[in-house]
């Protein structure tokens, strides 16, 4: 199995929402989810939360700091290296 070394949080909703969609619950969702974004991956309680908002009819899975202009990328060590060489 790959494991994604670069992710966003609006992709791993989208996947949320995908697997959602598909009849698996929070837990099953983040079981599915944990082996491929490891240690990026977003914990058990925010899948949860999320699969609240989409319960509720929530379809949209920018988060609010997506759309405020915040980055929306996970932090990585080769992030902060990349970031630490343009310095």
């Amino acid at each position: 199995m790959i494991v994604l070394e670069v992710c966003t949080i609006e992709e791993q909703h989208s996947v949320e929402c995908f697997l959602y969609e598909k009849g698996l619950n929070a837990k099953d969702i983040h079981k599915e989810m944990f082996p491929v974004y490891c240690g990026k991956c977003l914990s058990c309680k925010v899948v949860h939360s999320w699969v609240e908002k989409f319960i509720e009819g929530h379809s949209k899975v920018a988060t609010d700091d997506a759309q405020r202009g915040r980055p929306d990328e996970i932090v990585t060590e080769a992030n902060v290296q990349w970031v630490e060489e343009l310095i």
